[in-house]
């Protein structure tokens, strides 16, 4: 399907007060949604009154034109949920995003990823720490997700360039509105270095209240961990938080001075139950990763061999048993056994106890 289409589907799937990828996965797939009659799409959706049939028809039949020519103008494409590039992690979400619009590298998306996010308006100690945690998690291999916005984000995505690693910004807006402004050269430096911009909104989408709260649950998606270097009560990185605990991801938060108000939010996460972090080294453990051990591996997917491909696309930061892994692959036990050991050498697979695997990097 061309890019039209998905940001036709992008557009749908904001204006319904219900799940469009359960729908479409009903009628078969994306093209066969489209290509069905309107009766057929209004009961793959579960029923519609009058008004939803008719933002749905008029969704599909708008034109798109101007938003296409935005996104190939700046070199962003879109990443279906059917796409093999489509981030796992993402698939855990009642509500997963119909597809992302990607600028940059979608490989920095296949490697283990920790977000790192607080408040816009912090003091020098957050930021530091934002810096500081960013650096030793890039230098071990970890995939930085923070929101792009201006104070602790800006910090952790800074922290990860200077390591030379590689950090996802995760938009509230779509790729061609620059939001923050003063972020747009920081946003060039994420893209250039290997990472990648993305989000969920299609071209021209500006930012909201309602938006941001969209974000943040994908922040907390992407990511095995969500590290909250300093908050407020009321800021917004403690819905990332509160997201990602519903997730089943591990939370944590950076502790600090308790007269600061910076740090309350952050204070009340530990007092709920998130670990206490203080470093790297600490984030690393409490993901079951030697901090001795961990390094960079290379992520040159395209040399992989077709059984390596499918084995690695088939496998997330999440243990999957062997016997599950051959379903899901369809390969013979020889051929899923060499494929493994292939993938492990290279550090892109880990093994672990009882006979399931992760992804290694």
């Amino acid at each position: 399907m061309d890019a039209s289409q998905w940001i036709r589907l992008s557009i749908l799937a904001q204006r319904l007060s219900r799940p469009l990828v359960p729908a479409i996965e009903r009628l078969g797939g994306p093209e066969a949604f489209l290509d069905a009659s309107p009766p057929e799409r209004e009961e793959a959706l579960d029923g519609l009154s009058g008004p939803a049939r008719t933002v749905v028809e008029g969704v599909l039949a708008c034109s798109v034109d101007a938003e296409t020519r935005s996104l190939a103008g700046f070199g962003g494409r879109a990443v279906s949920y059917w796409d093999s590039a489509y981030p796992s992690g993402l698939r855990d979400l009642e509500r997963p995003p119909v597809c992302l619009f990607l600028l940059g590298s979608a490989e920095s998306l296949a490697r283990r990823s920790v977000a790192i996010v607080g408040s816009r308006q912090s003091h020098s100690y957050g930021l530091e720490v934002a810096r500081e945690l960013a650096a030793g998690l890039a230098k071990a291999g970890c995939t930085v997700v923070s929101g792009l916005a201006l104070g602790i984000d800006t910090a952790a995505h800074r922290g990860c360039l200077e390591a030379q690693g590689s950090t996802v910004a995760v938009l509230a807006c779509g790729l061609d509105v620059d939001y923050p402004q003063r972020n747009a050269e920081l946003r060039g430096r994420i893209v250039e270095s290997g990472g990648a911009a993305l989000t969920e909104f299609p071209p021209g989408s500006r930012p909201s209240r309602d938006v941001f709260h969209s974000r943040n649950r994908v922040i907390a998606a992407l990511a095995l961990m969500t590290i909250v270097a300093g908050a407020r009560e009321n800021s917004g990185a403690l819905i990332t938080a509160r997201w990602a605990a519903d997730l089943g991801r591990e939370v944590a938060a950076v502790p600090g001075s308790i007269r600061d108000p910076f740090n309350r939010g952050s204070h009340q996460l530990i007092q709920d139950g998130a670990h206490v972090v203080d470093g790297a080294e600490g984030a690393l453990r409490i993901l079951g990763i030697d901090p001795e051990t961990a390094r960079v591996a290379s992520l040159d997917l395209e040399s992989l061999s077709g059984d390596e491909r499918v084995v690695f696309d088939a496998l997330s930061h999440r243990p999957c048993h062997r016997d599950e892994l051959a379903d899901r692959c369809g390969l013979s036990a020889a051929a899923l056994a060499t494929a493994l050991t292939l993938l492990a050498a290279r550090d892109l697979v880990r093994a672990l106890p009882g006979g399931s695997y992760v992804r290694g990097v």
